[in-house]
């Protein structure tokens, strides 16, 4: 059976309007880490981020 701890990892496309160049959308890294007490599964630990591109180019779209 599973042992603890557990994560799930994802990356989501969000829209962003704080960008200088107009409206363009955010890649997301998100990472919940869970670990079961007393039974249940519980969130010990939650992380999100927005890689920062230094090359980006703002009329390049990707």
């Amino acid at each position: 059976m599973w042992k603890s701890p557990r994560a799930a990892i994802w990356r989501m496309r969000t829209p962003s309007t704080m960008s200088p160049w107009g409206e363009q959308e955010d890649i997301v890294r998100a990472t919940v880490c869970f670990r079961k007490i007393d039974g249940d599964w519980r969130v010990v630990h939650e992380h999100a981020s927005v890689p920062l591109m230094m090359d980006m180019d703002p009329d390049e779209n990707s």
